[in-house]
């Protein structure tokens, strides 16, 4: 298969899956991108459309940041920032 083909049918399943899922104010959506070297999480309010917390295995408030790749024990450690970073935001209601 083309890599147009493939980037064509991959966009339309994104749009697919989008026109179900929106967050709001109160729960937000939870947006992971897995690279080959890296994790990123992000929650977004697609009400207001802002981000309202976001984490990596690059940011500057994950502790080792430079020890993490794209792994389970990152993952882990991620989910962590994620809930520190979400405290008081009100994402904790979003399953985080």
């Amino acid at each position: 298969m083309r890599t147009e083909k493939k980037h064509k049918l991959r966009k339309l399943r994104h749009l697919r899956q989008r026109r179900k899922i929106a967050g709001t104010a109160e729960r937000p959506r939870m947006s992971v991108r897995f690279t080959n070297k890296n994790i990123y999480v992000q929650f977004v309010n697609d009400e207001a459309g802002v981000t309202v917390a976001a984490v990596s295995t690059m940011h500057k408030s994950t502790p080792e940041r430079d020890g993490l790749k794209a792994n389970v024990d990152s993952a882990e450690k991620n989910r962590e920032a994620c809930r520190r970073s979400c405290e008081g935001r009100r994402c904790r209601e979003g399953g985080v």
